[in-house]
């Protein structure tokens, strides 16, 4: 197979980049992003800016580098996770002991290289499949986050459709639940975590002894009171007697033994 070549800035491409830069940010903060610039791999569709410099230039300007394994991607990948990157080190850690790993998600892929905001959650796990194998599905209501995914992805199957419907219908069991639909409310969370709930039991045939279930967007507020997507779920759970995995901006559970949902 031969690999796809990707071409190098030209010296005066280079140079004008210099330009504007220089105009707009201090020597120290030039040099750090070119020591931390961005990655691109050729064989995943990902293009990730280095934060604040895709915003202030407004361009789609990379500094690309060739990287052959998960590993040397994900390196480069996670620091721009901020709140999400020690959560999502857990989650690839679980599916590097699966074979294939299936993995389903709600909420797709939906706005380009906002990785600190979003997370790109669906394009994260397209690469990682394609460097480990396995597949998955996003379902996602929005037509225009729908396209953006297809475009952007080619391990994960983007259904467009309501994601209580969609998930009682795929067929098998899932090693990663990934919950992340309807924006929440940070002063009225209750509708998006009770939809998360309906999720939750809408994809019960999914779920399997050591399935992973994980909720984006949650905090303690300051009367360390739960708040955001995860919060109903979160009781349940607690009902059921399962420990979180990890309790963070996200949070994960292993769906339990024996344990039914709906029972």
């Amino acid at each position: 197979m031969v690999k796809p070549v990707v071409k190098q800035p030209s010296i005066l491409a280079i140079a004008l980049i210099g330009i504007q830069l220089m105009t707009k940010f201090s020597v120290t903060t030039m040099f750090s992003f070119f020591i931390a610039n961005l990655s691109w791999h050729p064989r995943c569709s990902l293009r990730l800016w280095h934060g604040h410099f895709c915003n202030a230039l407004g361009s789609s300007m990379k500094i690309s580098e060739n990287i052959d394994s998960w590993e040397g991607f994900w390196g480069k990948v996670k620091p721009l996770l901020r709140d999400r990157s020690h959560s999502f080190q857990i989650i690839f850690d679980y599916l590097d002991k699966v074979d294939n790993p299936f993995i389903v998600e709600t909420g797709t892929y939906r706005e380009i290289n906002n990785i600190a905001g979003d997370g790109m959650s669906t394009v994260l796990f397209d690469c990682y499949l394609e460097f480990k194998g396995g597949n998955g599905v996003s379902i996602d209501l929005d037509q225009e986050a729908c396209k953006l995914s297809r475009e952007s992805t080619k391990n994960i199957e983007i259904i467009n459709e309501d994601s209580l419907t969609a998930l009682s219908r795929i067929q098998g069991q899932a090693d990663l639940l990934y919950l992340d639909s309807f924006d929440v409310d940070w002063d009225n969370h209750w509708p998006a975590s009770t939809h998360h709930m309906k999720e939750f039991f809408s994809a019960r045939n999914l779920l399997k002894d050591g399935t992973l279930v994980v909720v984006d967007d949650n905090y303690f507020d300051d009367s360390r009171e739960r708040v955001g997507k995860g919060r109903v779920i979160s009781e349940y759970m607690d009902a059921l007697g399962i420990e979180p995995l990890f309790d963070m901006y996200q949070i994960g559970w292993l769906w339990g033994t024996g344990t039914d949902v709906g029972s």
